[in-house]
């Protein structure tokens, strides 16, 4: 929803500047966003100039953005071109993009040393969840689901991605978590 009520398809872009007068800045359209719950540009991520957006229903999209009031859709990686991960989230370090499913098994990582055109470097199906989060020295912690777990997924500079344990709880499913001082927290339904 963009500040003047109307819903888009895109990302609007905010001045923070004031926590008091919070004011729209910029906006930029985006293709192929489908509007719904669960649907759309469900995650971004910015490392400036450059925001990642996970287009659950598309792809990945690339967005230049070193003026927010200005921002300028640069491409799209479809879904298909993401070894079929449909990301919902998405986390960006470095050189190294990683995109992850909600509710679902995939798992990528991407090049972005040119951010205007992300390269596949490695996609693994690993154990479901409700979310994931990247944090901490490089891991992927997915939580959620049925059976309720937590997964641990370690990721490697060169994206290779490896799990190193399942966690089972005695919960329902759903689970967000975060991530501090070397402790992953996440809550479920129950």
């Amino acid at each position: 929803v963009k500040a003047d009520g109307t819903l888009g398809t895109g990302k609007v872009f905010f001045d923070v500047t004031s926590v008091f007068t919070v004011v729209e800045a910029g906006f930029v359209d985006l293709p192929g966003i489908t509007k719904g719950d669960s649907r759309g540009d469900w995650w971004t991520f910015w490392q400036a100039q450059y925001v990642y957006v996970a287009g659950t229903d598309s792809g990945l999209l690339v967005v230049d953005a070193p003026n927010p009031a200005d921002p300028q859709y640069v491409t799209t990686i479809a879904t298909g071109d993401l070894a079929g991960v449909s990301p919902a989230q998405v986390f960006a370090t470095g050189n190294l993009l990683v995109l992850m499913e909600a509710q679902g098994r995939g798992l990528a990582t991407l090049d972005i040393a040119n951010p205007r055109a992300p390269r596949l470097l490695r996609h693994i199906e690993a154990k479901s969840g409700y979310s994931n989060i990247f944090a901490g020295p490089g891991l992927i912690l997915t939580s959620g689901n049925i059976p309720p777990r937590v997964t641990v997924t370690q990721v490697e500079a060169n994206g290779s991605m490896t799990e190193l344990r399942t966690f089972g709880f005695v919960a329902n499913s759903g689970g967000y978590g975060s991530w501090q001082d070397g402790f992953f927290h996440t809550g479920f339904s129950d």
